[in-house]
Parts: C-alpha cells; structure tokens; sequence
C-alpha cells in the first residue's frame, strides 16, 4: 500500500499571512503556487473588501481562502471532491468566526449552468 505524500500551502498575504495548510498530495490535486497568487492578487490590489468571490475547482481552497484573508466580502468554494471540500471547510472554520463562505460539492462546469450569483472575482 502507498503512503501518501503530504503537501502543504501558505497564506502569502492578508490577516493569515504565512498560515500553513496541509493537505494529502495526490495525482488530482494541484495547488496554485504562490507565485500564480502573488501574481493574480498584486492584479486585483490589496482591498477585496466589496468583492464575491467563486473559486472552482477548488482542490485545497488556496485561491479562496487567500482573498478571505485580503478581506472578500464572501467566498463560494465549489469543488467535486467531498474530501477536499469537507478539508476546505475545516481550515476556514478554524481561521474563522465569520459566515463569509459558501460551500458546494459538484462538478463546478455543471454548477455554473444552475447557478446565478453576483460576483466580482471568479
């Protein structure tokens, strides 16, 4: 039996700046690297505040719950993994007091198509 890889991300930015977060590693789960976040949220600038925010496919809630710490207004967290989703909703809970997020386990393309929200972040 294979013992599986432990992975880990960081916040780089926001109020939970260089919180760590671990997570099994496997062959469907990628995380965004921190040069892609830095990248996109030096784009979006420092106040997310009046922003909504979706993050499909969410895998380990890297890109969602690095706007949470830049201070979206709200994030919804769609991922088809249980597993992922369920670790996501751990993390936050522990970081977290707010109700700020939405969380929905399904394929993200179909969930799109039923879908009508207000966002500013996808």
């Amino acid at each position: 039996m294979k013992k599986e890889k432990k992975g880990e991300i960081r916040i780089i930015g926001g109020k939970w700046k260089g919180k760590k977060i671990y997570f099994n590693l496997n062959h469907d789960l990628r995380p965004t690297p921190d040069r892609a976040k830095e990248t996109l949220f030096n784009w979006l600038g420092q106040d997310l505040s009046q922003m909504s925010c979706l993050d499909l496919f969410s895998g380990t809630g890297a890109l969602g719950l690095e706007a949470l710490s830049r201070g979206a207004k709200k994030v919804t967290f769609v991922e088809k993994n249980k597993d992922y989703l369920q670790k996501i909703k751990i993390v936050y809970l522990e970081m977290s007091e707010k109700e700020d997020c939405d969380f929905f386990c399904a394929e993200c393309l179909e969930w799109v198509k039923k879908i009508v929200l207000k966002l500013n972040m996808i």
